[in-house]
């Protein structure tokens, strides 16, 4: 089934972005540009970077100990330099920017398949695992997903998944999270796809494949019902009514051509997503030791064995932001926590302490997005995840 969110959606950002120039990353991570595109852009930006690591690696191999740790360090180094300084080039844009509003658009009506399908796009795998979730990273809604797989990882800690086995467990965690949702439930799940859909609201036809895929059957039966009714679109208030057992409202108005594609149908902000991934956060586990000591970058090994103490401020904004971390202090404390350099500082100490991913995020989550009332979907909660996320990946290709 065609999404008839795409094309529509694309031609407003090839209005406002042109393919007339390159593009820095951070260049159009700003309206009209919806955060989970730019993400979606980062993404792939920042996997090219990795891989052009990593054929550098395999290029001087026979002529260096990859292996050293300074070696290791340098190009992890490397990676980072390369992501603040990369350019889209002008012949990629557009094909680039739509791939990324295909796969947004897609996985906010079915994430699981959409997910699965990118993951996989060479064959059935099985593909690593540090692949698969890195993969997973390219989508920022439903964070759920992600982070279920990355729990799997560490507990079961599979060298490799296949699709069956991706497709399965996202399926039935995705399942799990909404069995029993109610209204308001349901309509914070769906603030991205909602967003996008802007005034004009969402085709019914989507929101009803997004409720089968979830087998709430009876929801995508009064979808289909208010179809044949001749209910075209809903936007947020409509959808609540409809999702609560309310008569279903007369149809949507007709798109507008100038329509932002970030407005809600009502005007009014649909609830943070993060209120339902916090109700059940996936039990954080620690990394096991690596089995060889070189192969864990110099700056976790530093931090393992000893804790914050009395590290200033900007040696932990290097050790968990990275070496330019400090560039965005301003912009985090405003934006991230309420204008507190004090909770800002918290924050890091507790994440310089964090031994793993899982834990980290979960930090990010509750003293971050949930203490402070953060959009995680924002392009500065966005490059504060991502930055810290960078320090465990340590830049892996995807």
């Amino acid at each position: 089934m065609s999404n008839p969110l795409v094309e529509p959606l694309l031609a407003h950002l090839l209005d406002a972005f042109p393919p007339e120039r390159d593009y820095a990353p951070e260049e159009v991570a700003r309206a009209p540009m919806p955060p989970m595109v730019a993400h979606f852009l980062a993404q792939r930006v920042q996997g090219r970077m990795a891989r052009a690591v990593e054929r550098l690696r395999e290029d001087v191999a026979s002529w260096c100990a990859t292996d050293h740790p300074e070696v290791r360090e340098a190009t992890s180094g490397l990676a980072g330099v390369l992501v603040r300084h990369a350019r889209i080039p002008r012949t990629a844009w557009e094909a680039l920017l739509r791939e990324a509003v295909a796969y947004v658009t897609d996985y906010l009506v079915r994430p699981v398949d959409t997910l699965v399908r990118f993951v996989f796009q060479e064959g059935d795998g099985p593909l690593p695992a540090h692949v698969v979730t890195r993969r997973l990273g390219h989508f920022a809604a439903y964070p759920y997903l992600r982070a279920a797989v990355e729990a799997y990882v560490e507990r079961k800690g599979p060298d490799a998944i296949d699709r069956p086995r991706l497709a399965e467990l996202l399926s039935r965690v995705d399942r799990q999270m909404t069995e029993g949702y109610e209204a308001d439930q349901w309509l914070t799940l769906l603030e991205p796809l909602l967003r996008l859909g802007g005034s004009a609201g969402v085709p019914v036809d989507l929101l009803q494949a997004f409720f089968a895929k979830k087998g709430a059957r009876d929801l995508a039966a009064r979808l289909e019902a208010a179809a044949r009714g001749g209910t075209s679109r809903l936007g947020a208030e409509a959808l609540h009514r409809l999702l609560a057992g309310r008569d279903v409202p007369p149809p949507a108005a007709p798109p507008v051509a100038s329509a932002s594609p970030a407005a809600t149908s009502s005007g009014e902000a649909v609830v943070p997503l993060w209120k339902k991934f916090m109700a059940a956060p996936p039990a954080p586990s620690p990394v096991a030791p690596a089995a060889d000591p070189g192969a864990v970058p110099l700056w976790m090994r530093f931090r393992a064995s000893a804790g914050a103490g009395d590290a200033d401020l900007p040696a932990l904004e290097r050790a968990i932001l990275g070496e330019h971390g400090h560039l965005d202090r301003d912009r985090y404390i405003k934006q991230l926590f309420s204008g507190s350099a004090e909770a800002y500082e918290r924050v890091l100490r507790r994440l310089y302490a964090a031994p793993s991913w899982a834990q980290a995020s979960q930090i990010i989550a509750q003293d971050v997005f949930k203490a402070h009332q953060v959009n995680i979907y924002s392009p500065t909660a966005i490059a504060f995840t991502n930055a810290v996320e960078a320090r465990y990946r340590g830049g892996e290709p995807d």
